[in-house]
């Protein structure tokens, strides 16, 4: 009897865990409009033979064309982040490339190895095109434009994921983030595995690149038994996810992981739209220590910029390859 009661209440606690788990999924709709469009869900499940959690996602581009390529990856930054990047030609007969890389900073991102692993494996389950739907008119599969939508779908599982050395991936976090990037205009020569990637616009907000932050909390499954992929649902942008940090656990480790940034945003903002013009009032302000004001106020600007230029080049790698490096500079050389 004792051990009926212990299975009933073994077999109530698997069902509750089955119901509990819901895949999240978080999509962007911006074929019409030529922008990113892709849609991906992820489920976690807790592996009881390896202790680690895993990962199961599913993975949509829609695409009309053969130029460019899409990604997602783990993390708040590229250095050490899992990525999934998609390329192909939709109309060449050739299923589309899923490219697992990473890299060590802000350069060229590189396939993956053995020893970038860590103990964790990840598997390539699906890769296909398949004609489209329109988001505003499911029986169409044309653009606007009039030429033909196709939607690659992939599927991947990442085995022990919470092991990944790099930028960490934890199921236990409520607000893990992202990153998408976009480029829709490179010419590639060859699609292969290593192919060399044409850099996505620079700047967040200008539609090549963004954060979006996922509850994966929310998406574990500590079922014996192993998950179905996680179905991408029609129509639905946001689902347990979000553009920006999920609750007040979620910015506080948005900040500590952007650290940098923010510390150079904070320097460089405070010296020009703060210090300066203060400086620049202290001086006209006709007090008798005016002059002492100005310069003492100018010097702590121009420690604020030497500080704002350190962490951008520390951000950068200390290498200076885009206008705005050249432009954080031009204060020091006047």
């Amino acid at each position: 009897m004792a051990f009926r009661k212990s299975s009933l209440f073994l077999l109530i606690l698997h069902i509750i865990s089955l119901a509990l788990a819901e895949p999240v999924q978080y999509c962007r709709f911006g074929h019409r409009s030529n922008a990113v469009d892709f849609c991906m869900g992820v489920t976690m499940h807790h592996n009881h033979t390896s202790g680690a959690h895993d990962m199961y996602m599913s993975f949509a581009v829609t695409r009309s064309s053969h130029l460019g390529w899409t990604a997602i990856c783990t993390g708040p930054s590229m250095k050490g982040a899992l990525m999934f990047i998609m390329y192909g030609d939709p109309g060449s007969g050739v299923d589309p490339i899923l490219s697992i890389r990473t890299v060590d900073g802000h350069n060229q991102p590189r396939e993956i190895t053995p020893h970038d692993m860590g103990g964790s494996d990840i598997r390539v389950l699906q890769s296909m095109w398949m004609p489209a739907e329109s988001r505003d008119s499911p029986t169409s599969h044309t653009h606007s434009d009039g030429t033909a939508m196709y939607e690659a779908r992939m599927a991947v599982v990442c085995y022990a994921c919470t092991r990944w050395p790099g930028s960490p991936i934890l199921a236990s976090s409520s607000s893990q983030a992202w990153i998408w990037a976009w480029n829709d205009q490179q010419e590639l020569p060859v699609y292969s595995f290593d192919a060399n990637l044409q850099m996505h616009k620079h700047h967040a907000g200008n539609g090549g690149w963004g954060v979006f932050y996922m509850d994966l909390v929310r998406s574990v499954s500590d079922a014996v038994r192993r998950p179905s992929l996680p179905p991408l649902r029609l129509g639905i942008s946001t689902l347990g996810t979000s553009d920006t940090p999920i609750g007040a656990s979620g910015l506080l480790a948005s900040l500590k992981a952007n650290a940098l940034v923010n510390a150079h945003g904070f320097f460089m903002g405070a010296a020009f739209m703060l210090l300066f013009p203060v400086g620049v009032v202290a001086i006209r302000s006709g007090s008798t220590k005016a002059f002492k004001y100005h310069w003492v106020i100018q010097v702590v600007a121009m420690c604020f910029v030497v500080v704002g230029v350190v962490t951008g080049l520390k951000i950068s790698g200390n290498k200076i390859t885009v206008p705005h490096q050249w432009i954080d500079l031009l204060p020091q050389d006047i």
